[in-house]
């Protein structure tokens, strides 16, 4: 006992090493955590690597979607895979038995499919459309055909934490890109065999609530005025308006944002297509030789006619229509989409091919001359339908008569009204009445838009034309609305990043 007392007086001298001992167990700890922070920073390089390549192959896929043509559910579009796949190869990542000229791999995989969870090797998954995130809540790109969804992964290993068994880690990265909405929906194409021109007579009103492109000149006249939030003009302008928007001269031309539409165009043989209808149990065969011509009490084609029934006025199915439809007297003509709705309420439509024209010429209620019409307004509808004008035919729509006509807000073709090919060079013309609709794209890369006058209450509408003219004294307006589709802005023209 009197040495314990002794030793807590004067200090226990033989324990002189607890210093060292205690160093060492501070120095052990340290190099843990200097290994650690080792671990973490080369992984987090890691994973700044692959999301590089994530975005890289994003970016690559997204550039391809106008080459890709439709979307079909389950099926991977090939030169979407092979450029991102050789995006990663250019951000120093190649996937098992990639090559520029074998673009193809065991580790490339598309649609969300299953990745097994034992592979350590580098992975690439290609979502035309994203789909990981299971629904729009979770993303709002989910489904949507303009973005292109890539997810990278990469087994990474370890060396501090390999001395706990953590010998490697799983490593990802996730990247969405997709088509941008374009500034214009007024494109003056220039495509066809004479130069396209932006022309608004003396008088003419023309308001859009978007962009105008004109790949070729402008020719104003006295008293015009344009209305738009931007104004190109590749070529020359001639003549004066009254202009509210910022005006470019010798702007850049820019590509036909819609030319994948030239692929996606309706077979059609004449006369092996032309289809035919019934109508108050008379069949009416359809042909470039006759005119089916519609009015208030009877339908006719020269051979067969039929008594309009009292609240029942024509309605085509979708299909193909051969020769003229001319609409007299208040003629009435309805499109009828048959497919039905997708979940989120949006609607794929239908088509409608004619190989010839529609004709609701003359409106003597609305200041015609009462040939066609007559006193009252002929009218033509249709919801969820896309219109083909097959070699050269065409709508004439003159002085007031009733238009509501709508494009479909999914599937191929969301939002695509009225399309012709290149080598039509006819013209649509547009002077309906105040209250009429033309909702969607109008694509008439060889022809011409001619708006004399009457109105628009569409949400949104697009002209992408040869050549656009708007009459003196015509008043014409042009929405950008496009809440309605299901991907938005029908025209993409840029890619960027989304996510």
């Amino acid at each position: 006992m009197k040495r314990i007392l002794q030793n807590m007086k004067t200090g226990f001298g033989d324990e002189g090493g607890q210093t060292l001992i205690l160093v060492v167990m501070s120095l052990v700890a340290l190099m843990g955590f200097a290994g650690l922070a080792i671990d973490v920073g080369n992984l987090r390089a890691d994973e700044h690597k692959l999301q590089q390549a994530a975005d890289a192959a994003a970016i690559a896929g997204a550039l391809e979607i106008s080459q890709c043509g439709t979307l079909t559910a389950g099926t991977a579009c090939s030169k979407m895979t092979a450029a991102s796949g050789m995006a990663m190869v250019e951000n120093g990542m190649t996937l098992t038995g990639f090559s520029s000229t074998t673009p193809t791999s065991t580790n490339l995989y598309t649609d969300c499919a299953t990745i097994p969870s034992t592979t350590t090797d580098l992975t690439l998954m290609v979502n035309w459309a994203p789909c990981l995130a299971g629904s729009k809540t979770a993303d709002p790109n989910y489904g949507n055909s303009k973005v292109v969804e890539a997810q990278v992964a990469q087994t990474e290993g370890t060396y501090f934490a390999s001395l706990f068994g953590l010998g490697t880690v799983r490593l990802s990265a996730h990247a969405e890109a997709g088509l941008v909405d374009s500034a214009y929906c007024v494109y003056v194409l220039n495509n066809g065999s004479t130069t396209g021109v932006l022309k608004v007579s003396s008088g003419g009103q023309f308001t859009a609530y978007c962009g105008v492109q004109d790949n070729g000149n402008l020719d104003e006249k006295g008293g015009s005025h344009i209305k738009s939030t931007l104004l190109d003009v590749a070529g020359t302008i001639t003549g004066s308006s009254n202009q509210t928007q910022p005006t470019a001269v010798h702007a850049p031309q820019v590509a036909d944002p819609m030319n994948i539409l030239q692929s996606e165009e309706p077979a059609f043989s004449d006369p092996g297509s032309c289809g035919s209808f019934t109508y108050n149990g008379t069949t009416f065969v359809t042909s470039d030789s006759k005119t089916i011509t519609i009015t208030s009490s009877s339908i006719s084609n020269g051979t067969a006619s039929a008594s309009i029934l009292s609240g029942v006025p024509l309605s085509l199915n979708p299909g193909t229509y051969c020769g003229s439809i001319d609409l007299k007297s208040g003629g009435q003509l309805y499109l009828n989409n048959t497919t039905a709705n997708n979940a989120d309420g949006t609607n794929n439509g239908s088509m409608f091919v004619f190989d010839g024209n529609i004709t609701a010429e003359t409106n003597a209620g609305n200041g015609g001359s009462g040939t066609n019409c007559g006193g009252s307004s002929c009218t033509i509808s249709g919801q969820n339908i896309t219109m083909y004008f097959a070699n050269q035919g065409n709508m004439t729509i003159n002085n007031g008569n009733d238009v509501n006509l709508v494009a479909p807000s999914a599937g191929t073709y969301a939002g695509v009204l009225y399309f012709a090919p290149p080598t039509n060079t006819s013209t649509l013309t547009i002077d309906s009445g105040a209250k009429s609709v033309w909702q969607g794209i109008v694509y008439m890369p060889g022809g011409t838009v001619d708006e004399n006058a009457g109105g628009n209450l569409a949400a949104y509408t697009m002209f992408l034309a040869n050549q656009v003219d708007l009459a003196g004294g015509s008043k014409f307006t042009i929405g950008a609305d496009y809440s309605s589709l299901q991907n938005g802005d029908p025209i993409k023209t840029t890619v960027a990043l989304m996510e």
